[in-house]
C-alpha cells in the first residue's frame, strides 16, 4: 500500500532553466535573523526603560452598553452614519 502512494516527480523538458533566466535563492536563516532583530530591539527597550504599552481596562459589561453597541451596528447596517 505504501509503495502504491509514492510520489515520483517527473522532470519535463520545460521544467529546466533556461540560460538568462533568474535563479531563486532560498535563504534557510532567515528566521535566526529575525530572531537576532528582536532580540536587538527588546534590549533596546529595556536600556530605555520603556515598558510596552498596557491596554486600558475594559469598562464591565452592562445592559446599557449592548443597547448601544447594537444600536450603533443597526444605524451602520441601514446607512443613518
Amino acid at each position: 500500500m505504501a509503495d502504491e502512494l509514492a510520489f515520483e516527480p517527473t522532470q519535463r523538458a520545460d521544467d529546466q532553466p533556461k540560460p538568462g533566466d533568474k535563479k531563486i535563492i532560498v535563504d534557510e536563516d532567515w528566521k535566526a535573523q529575525v530572531e537576532r532583530e528582536r532580540e536587538e530591539l527588546r534590549a533596546k527597550q529595556a536600556s530605555k526603560g520603556a515598558a510596552p504599552p498596557d491596554d486600558p481596562p475594559l469598562p464591565p459589561p452592562s445592559v446599557t452598553s449592548l443597547a448601544g453597541v447594537l444600536a450603533l451596528e443597526a444605524m451602520t447596517c441601514l446607512g443613518s452614519l
